[in-house]
């Protein structure tokens, strides 16, 4: 009876775990809603890679968490991030993955 139980939590685990990975999109197109900077990192904190205008098109591949705040584009010769609310997506932006969006600390400067 528990290798049965076993069993069955292991099989419906893994069909509610393939779900979730099968939901996600790799990519989307949007369309910018005014004129934004495109940043290096998904936060009005970091560097300004980049400008786009109102109606440009471009491709979403990621998200910064699961609230979405935050937009990872590709560009033409890289990426960038845009805030969600300046995009009109042609789909669903949370079937988008989460991109991983830790900064590494670079090495301390020598003390003096």
């Amino acid at each position: 009876m528990r290798l049965l139980m076993l069993s069955l939590l292991a099989l419906l685990t893994t069909g509610l775990f393939a779900e979730g990975v099968a939901a996600q999109t790799e990519t989307i197109t949007g369309i910018v809603d005014g004129t934004t900077n495109v940043r290096s990192g998904p936060d009005p904190r970091f560097e300004i890679v980049g400008q786009l205008q109102d109606g440009d098109q471009v491709i979403v591949d990621g998200r910064e968490s699961a609230a979405g705040r935050w937009l990872h584009i590709t560009l033409e010769d890289a990426g960038g991030w845009i805030p969600a609310f300046i995009l009109r997506p042609d789909g669903d932006v949370t079937t988008l993955p989460i991109l991983d969006t830790t900064v590494e600390a670079g090495p301390k400067p020598p003390c003096v």
